[in-house]
């Protein structure tokens, strides 16, 4: 079955398994006229492999179709993804521009688009907090937001805080914003952080060498 073949391909993109990689690349290389065509369970992943690949021509095509196709909503997500999953620095750098343009992404959009780089690479989380702190990338959020999204923002970057020096950089940032209406939102987020980070230095070493050991069979 379709969710069956699903599996088996997520399966395969997770442990970063060549041949499935292969069999993606294909099929997004066979339908770059219409990526309508692969079903919707395959294409996310079809798109994935492609912006792993990080071809600037790829990132082209997802944007300008991410940009054209504003009805259709499971494509925009699918290229939200995969645009967002590019690893080379420059197109994390794009995207920040591209979202600070409401001609192509909405308002209520937003925070997907920076959930989505924080959680894509070390380099991109960089580049989104850099962004927030140094280039008043927040001051353009407090702008867009309603408070109740504002908060849920701000939860979110700090998730992009893998170490002490990253929370306490954020920590510091929004403390010095003097935001009551952000209280409470900033304290779970440091809590958050805080035991995220306790628990990488505890257990992400197993399980990295874990999952090695499983693509390895």
């Amino acid at each position: 079955t379709t969710s069956a073949r699903f599996e088996v391909l997520s399966i395969g993109v997770m442990v970063q398994d060549p041949q499935t990689h292969a069999i993606l690349l294909k099929t997004y290389d066979q339908n770059l006229d219409d990526f309508t065509r692969i079903h919707p369970e395959e294409r996310i992943l079809a798109l994935y492999c492609a912006a792993k690949r990080g071809n600037k021509t790829d990132y082209e095509l997802m944007q300008s179709l991410y940009r054209s196709n504003s009805e259709d909503i499971s494509l925009r997500e699918d290229l939200m993804y995969a645009l967002t999953s590019f690893e080379d620095p420059e197109f994390t750098i794009q995207n920040i521009d591209l979202i600070q343009d409401s001609n192509f992404v909405r308002a209520q959009d937003v925070i997907s688009w920076i959930s989505l780089m924080i959680s894509s690479s070390a380099d991109a989380r960089s580049e989104v907090l850099n962004f927030i702190i140094k280039q008043k990338g927040w001051d353009w959020l407090s702008q867009i937001l309603t408070t109740f999204d504002a908060s849920s923002a701000a939860r979110i970057i700090f998730t992009s805080a893998y170490n002490k020096a990253d929370l306490n950089k954020l920590k510091k940032f929004f403390d010095a914003q003097q935001n009551p209406e952000l209280e409470k939102a900033i304290s779970e987020a440091v809590d958050m952080a805080k035991s995220r980070i306790l628990w990488a230095s505890r257990e992400l070493p197993g399980v990295i060498e874990y999952l090695n050991s499983f693509a390895k069979k």
